[in-house]
């Protein structure tokens, strides 16, 4: 099963990956999720918000694995850690950061 780099356009399936993953769990599903079971479709977007969210930033990897016909099985994201600050979509670029000089971004 191939894995690979998830693409923006993956974000609802893998939404719909975990929200059946994690359909009874107990902290995702009963707890935060209490009406999951009445509203399926609202349990799938409260993921694929969060996804979109963590896409924005640099931080997040997001990795998928697809099947033979390409359709979104299994999904994989973590957060980097690092001593740099994240930027996102708002990072500036490295000629503008080295034209600042000293100027730091703490």
């Amino acid at each position: 099963m191939p894995i690979r780099q998830a693409h923006y356009s993956d974000l609802r399936p893998a939404a719909e990956v975990a929200a059946a993953a994690f359909l009874e769990d107990e902290l995702f599903g009963e707890l935060m999720h209490p009406y999951r079971h009445q509203y399926p479709e609202d349990f799938i977007h409260a993921w694929q918000q969060d996804f979109r969210a963590k896409w924005l930033q640099r931080a997040y990897v997001f990795l998928v694995a697809v099947d033979n016909n390409g359709k979104v099985v299994g999904l994989a994201t973590w957060e980097r850690e690092c001593g740099e600050r994240q930027f996102g979509l708002l990072d500036p670029s490295p000629s503008l950061q080295s034209d600042l000089g000293d100027l730091r971004w703490d």
